[in-house]
């Protein structure tokens, strides 16, 4: 159970979005709905006192945001990059950003959302890179840095990303 007071905004640097919080307690026991109402707006309701309810939608609520922003970005990424994946899945791993399978599945984490830009559009390069070189060999890190430049700094910054995702993101 979190200790922490749930968030009065939730900020998707990602994708440039911020939303403000607000809750309605609707006397639903063993409920709780996170919507948005509105650009900037989002509402839980139902049993809102219940804190570990209210992380359980919001977890959901991102979730579907991350299923519609993060595979448009992956395949404008793919195509900016001449790489081709074969399927692209999104859930809320604890302790990865994305992964690749052998067969060319990458697999995003919802928490992407949290991270400034640059950030997740180095996770999808490095993802994307992997169905070239499906190890971390020196041959993958020389591919990646001619996809991305800045490779280095940008991996050595991911380290520390986890900053960025709130404390209800993580299950």
């Amino acid at each position: 159970m979190s200790l922490l007071l749930p968030p009065a905004h939730v900020d998707l640097l990602a994708v440039g979005m911020a939303f403000a919080v607000r809750y309605r307690n609707a006397r639903q026991a063993g409920s709780v709905r996170a919507r948005q109402c509105g650009p900037a707006s989002l509402e839980v309701s139902g049993d809102v006192q219940c804190r570990d309810l209210v992380d359980m939608a919001l977890r959901a609520w991102l979730k579907g945001q991350a299923r519609q922003f993060l595979p448009p970005l992956l395949e404008s990424s793919a195509r900016r990059f001449d790489l081709e994946y074969s399927s692209v899945t999104v859930r809320l791993q604890r302790t990865r950003w994305g992964s690749c399978s052998a067969k060319g599945g990458i697999s995003l984490s919802a928490k992407l959302l949290f991270l400034p830009p640059d950030l997740t559009l180095y996770v999808l390069a490095h993802e994307l890179a992997h169905t070239k070189h499906h190890n971390h060999s020196a041959a993958y890190w020389r591919f990646l840095e001619s996809l991305v430049p800045d490779t280095r700094a940008l991996d050595r910054a991911l380290r520390e990303a986890r900053l960025f995702v709130p404390a209800w993101a993580n299950e």
